[in-house]
């Protein structure tokens, strides 16, 4: 298969082994003979921000709307968005930037990093290079940013990977001091699924201590929401999703296999892109396909039965003895077998799948779906075995015994959702 093992590889290679500070936002600087470095507090603060995130092609696109008030007057205050050469993970190269200042495009200029930075020269890297605007600063009087830009990497396996990487980095935000209004939106290429979303933080901070705003956006279909309205919620961290619109397009047999990926594709054909990679999987002409192509095909599969609800094809392909690196296998079985077991009541088993899922900080969507559903869960079970008691001792319908299997009930679900905090509290 062409290249897509290799890109694979890499990206997981990406994940796992490159850190440092991710993409900004934008800073208030100060500009020194040799560059310029971030600095805090100044007589400005941000009255809200909308951050809108999409893939573009093989970019990324940032659309930034920030409302300012002035603190004080200040005839030029300048403001600037850190980038890289592009070469790694760090800010990623800017491309196509525009800059509004109340509605008028105005000139930016880009300076290196200051080589002798003062008290907060560890956050940022001296690689940044910034884009930098002046915006004049009244007291009490709002001013409004508007950027728009898109960011890639200079590396091909990056720009051509089956994820999206967004990386983010709040703490230049935090510089303004208070933060309120602050929204950000993600909107995908194709529907996310929840087991493929990833979030990884760039602090050392363990993820307990990491604000429920950052690790729980909202996601409807395609997109993502984060709402924050304090400055501590704010977080470096970068995004990974997997795009199956990508890597089912990117798949190759080099046959004619490949215009059919294409078209159901083209036509969000789901049922006909489950069987087309089930297929790939079971035949055996395709020798060109490494065990590694036939997982990901399967994996590729699961999904696609996933989107019909048919869980048990899709546990199916995920149980082949066929092993893939686009993405932890556990991880998206756990998940589906969840919701099949919570589609026919089995809530003991139903609740063995979201304790292991609640284990997993990185994947935020399957932990928030695990913390969602488990007192729902722990509820049911109560109430399932205040039923089985009632019929085993043919209990009356008295007041007093229904309060006390209601009590002994409530006890019991109170109980579990204790234990499973308590056990995915010592796992951290």
């Amino acid at each position: 298969m062409k290249g897509l093992t290799s890109f694979v590889s890499f990206s997981l290679f990406l994940i796992f082994f490159i850190s440092g500070k991710a993409y900004a936002n934008i800073a208030p600087l100060k500009i020194l003979k040799d560059g310029v470095e971030p600095v805090k507090n100044p007589p400005v603060k941000i009255e809200s921000a909308q951050i809108n995130v999409s893939p573009y092609y093989n970019n990324i696109k940032f659309s930034c709307a920030y409302t300012l008030k002035g603190i004080d007057n200040i005839d030029n205050l300048t403001i600037g968005i850190p980038g890289d050469l592009g070469y790694t993970l760090e800010a990623g190269y800017i491309e196509n930037l525009n800059v509004f200042i109340d509605n008028r495009e105005v000139d930016y200029k880009i300076y290196n990093t200051a080589k002798s930075l003062s008290g907060i020269r560890d956050n940022y890297s001296l690689r940044f290079k910034w884009h930098t605007f002046n915006v004049p600063i009244k007291k009490d009087t709002e001013t409004n940013i508007f950027l728009n830009y898109d960011i890639s990497w200079r590396t091909s396996e990056e720009n051509n990977n089956p994820y999206y990487i967004i990386p983010f980095m709040f703490s230049t935000d935090k510089l303004f001091g208070d933060v309120k209004n602050y929204r950000i939106q993600y909107l995908n290429d194709d529907q996310i699924s929840p087991p493929d979303v990833r979030i990884i933080m760039n602090s050392v901070a363990e993820y307990n201590n990491i604000s429920k705003s950052a690790l729980s956006p909202a996601l409807n279909n395609n997109q993502l929401l984060w709402r924050f309205d304090n400055t501590n919620d704010l977080h470096d961290f970068r995004l990974y999703v997997l795009s199956y619109q990508k890597a089912a397009s990117n798949f190759s047999t080099n046959t004619s296999i490949d215009y059919s990926i294409k078209w159901a594709l083209l036509n969000n054909n789901y049922e006909q892109l489950s069987k087309i990679f089930e297929q790939i999987t079971q035949n055996q002409k395709l020798s060109t396909l490494t065990s590694n192509d036939r997982g990901t095909a399967a994996y590729l599969a699961s999904e696609f039965y996933y989107r019909q609800k048919k869980y048990n094809k899709a546990l199916e392909m995920l149980s082949l003895p066929y092993k893939t690196n686009i993405w932890p296998v556990y991880i998206k079985y756990e998940y589906i077998n969840a919701l099949k077991l919570k589609d026919s009541n089995n809530y003991s088993s139903f609740m063995e799948e979201l304790q292991k899922l609640g284990q997993y900080n990185e994947y935020v969507l399957a932990r928030s779906f695990a913390d969602e559903e488990i007192k729902p869960a722990a509820e049911a079970i109560a109430k399932t075995a205040i039923e089985e008691s009632s019929i085993e001792e043919k209990v009356d319908n008295s007041n007093t015994k229904y309060n006390k299997y209601l009590l002994y009930g409530s006890a019991g679900a109170a109980a579990i959702c204790i234990i499973y905090l308590l056990h995915r509290s010592h796992s951290h």
